[in-house]
């Protein structure tokens, strides 16, 4: 495979999968390229517009289909065109306001300029809205309204009601996803309904609908809700799987995986990982390699396999450290810290917990750094060190004052504080807390409500 496949193989590849020879280094390729990503949605694009009645222009008695196809050319024409008009317009400013180095964007009140009004800054910004998500959710949010905004000034002189249907389905979608990044899951699941209804207009929504249903799927996992994420999940797997759109096969496979994990079916979560980090190294996928190698050694940890934990969480850390991902290299130095704490090296496991904590607070990963506080607290108990037990839930109280945090996670620190220094904090008490953080990840205003002992 070369290193970009030419049109004239993305062609095939759109019209017919099977018809490709090397499909699985293909869409390997596509999954990693964005470039090669956006050429196969043109063409993905005209075959809609081939298969859309409502695209073909005037009525079928009035154009003989050779004019009918060099409309349908031309509209994929234009929409090249408006892609690159919207990259000239917009990469700078983009970049700077996803970056934080400027807010000239929203100086620039896109969405009142009638030059900005055109199908190719809707998929811009909803693109850039996708890219935002991990880094900056609230601004992801921003460039996701602004998007919807405008599709809601697309001229319909300009813009077919199935063109405009389609792209109002994607500002929605994004909507969906960062607010969700954002925990306003009541927010996101409403905005997922909108860009379900508005795809459902389309005549071929089964990909759109299949992410959809992917999303709510993590919305459920998010929310804890396990059985009905996981009855999403497998939907949306068998949907990808169907449609052949494999790297979002095996990232809905990944959400199965994590899925399992929490409900305690660690056997099928480890066969899950293991078949995600197959397909991570038989494509040179480093990302899915760094994230199946820890999520695999999490489950080697808990089923207290601790040599095999240490192999994969050890590669895992390798490849995140490759893909310059410093959270994750944290998270999997973590681990490590829990294998040495369940090798019964409770000393050593406290010193290399404090160390992370301390990268975790440096990155203003707060959450994080009060779970792994939670961590020491244990092994403390274990070590018969109540003192330290009481330095630790000192210290998650601090971190949260410290840092603005006023919400359930400072009545949640407190309350810890007060167990140890009544002498009645256990390893139940400590696990309540825990799964209280770690919702707190995505819900930063839930309450904190005491356990009932």
């Amino acid at each position: 495979m070369p290193n970009h496949p030419d049109d004239q193989l993305l062609v095939l590849y759109s019209f017919d999968r099977s018809a490709v020879d090397d499909v699985a280094s293909l869409e390997a390729h596509l999954d990693a390229c964005p470039d090669c990503r956006k050429a196969l949605e043109q063409h993905q694009a005209f075959d809609t517009l081939l298969a859309d009645a409502h695209a073909w222009p005037g009525d079928e008695t009035d154009v003989t289909p050779p004019a009918a196809l060099r409309e349908l050319s031309a509209l994929a024409a234009r929409n090249r065109e408006e892609d690159a008009d919207a990259s000239a317009r917009l990469d700078a400013l983009l970049d700077a306001f996803v970056s934080g180095d400027s807010d000239a964007f929203l100086w620039a009140d896109i969405a009142s300029n009638p030059d900005f009004h055109t199908g190719g800054v809707v998929r811009k910004l909803a693109d850039a809205a996708y890219q935002a998500l991990y880094k900056v959710p609230r601004r992801s949010l921003i460039l996701a309204e602004t998007a919807g905004t405008i599709v809601g000034m697309l001229p319909t002189g300009t813009y077919s009601s199935i063109e405009i249907a389609a792209l109002r389905g994607l500002a929605w979608k994004e909507c969906a996803n960062a607010n969700r990044f954002l925990g306003r899951f009541s927010a996101a699941t409403e905005a997922l309904g909108r860009a379900e209804r508005a795809f459902r207009e389309l005549r071929r929504p089964e990909l759109d609908l299949a992410s959809i249903t992917y999303i709510r799927a993590t919305i459920y996992c998010e929310q804890q809700d396990y059985d009905r994420a996981q009855a999403a999940a497998q939907e949306s797997t068998a949907a990808f799987e169907r449609l052949g759109q494999t790297g979002r096969y095996f990232a809905s496979l990944y959400l199965q995986g994590c899925i399992a994990f929490e409900q305690r079916a660690l056997g099928e979560a480890q066969s899950i990982f293991a078949a995600v980090l197959a397909y991570g190294e038989t494509n040179g996928d480093i990302p899915w390699i760094a994230r199946a190698s820890l999520a695999l050694g999490n489950c080697y940890l808990e089923r207290g396999d601790l040599v095999n934990a240490s192999r994969s969480i050890h590669e895992g850390m390798l490849a995140f450290r490759e893909i310059k991902l410093p959270q994750g290299e944290i998270r999997c130095r973590w681990a490590l810290a829990l294998v040495v704490q369940r090798e019964g090296r409770h000393r050593t496991a406290v010193e290399r917990l404090r160390r992370v904590r301390d990268e975790f607070t440096a990155l203003g990963g707060l959450a994080d750094a009060a779970l792994v506080s939670l961590d020491i607290m244990e092994t403390c108990l274990a070590l018969g060190q109540p003192r330290e037990v009481r330095r630790a839930a000192g210290n998650i109280v601090k971190l949260f004052k410290e840092n603005g945090m006023i919400t359930g996670a400072l009545t949640a620190a407190d309350y810890l504080k007060q167990s140890v220094a009544m002498q009645s904090v256990s390893p139940s008490v400590i696990d309540y807390i825990r799964r209280y953080f770690r919702r707190l990840e995505v819900e930063p205003e839930l309450a904190f409500v005491p356990p009932t002992l």
